[in-house]
């Protein structure tokens, strides 16, 4: 009974060492500071004026693989065809709640971002020349 005692405790103390402000999550905290700032609200604007000067790439989000939020249908083929930018910062690992919802902002700025990127003019928006 003292041996398996033993050994649950030992097992406890590796498994507790392990949760402490490892090296890795610092470095994911320090990752997702890059986020603050990102402002949804001005994501329809900001693609308009990337539009506007020829820029049509899509913008993408670090997950398990790369993502391209508000991309319907082959997201991937969509990317190429377009071009692509990561926002850096995002990710799938999330170290705490605050990355968290960074990551989520990140994501629903490059949803609404794509969705302009990939409207279509409208009729009559651009002048011939």
């Amino acid at each position: 009974m003292k041996v398996v005692v033993y050994c649950g405790c030992v097992a406890l103390a590796v498994f507790m060492s392990s949760c402490g402000a490892a090296p890795g999550r610092a470095a994911a905290l320090k990752k997702c500071e890059k986020l603050v700032g990102l402002d949804p609200s001005k994501a329809a604007e900001d693609a308009r004026r990337a539009k506007s000067t020829g820029d049509a790439r899509l913008l993408g989000v670090y997950g398990y693989s790369d993502e391209y939020p508000g991309v319907s249908g082959d997201a991937m083929a969509m990317a190429k065809a377009h071009g692509a930018r990561m926002i850096e910062g995002t990710s799938d690992a999330i170290p705490d709640m605050r990355c968290e919802a960074l990551n989520k902002s990140a994501r629903d700025y490059a949803t609404k971002y794509n969705r302009v990127i990939l409207r279509p003019p409208r009729q009559g928006a651009d002048p011939i020349g």
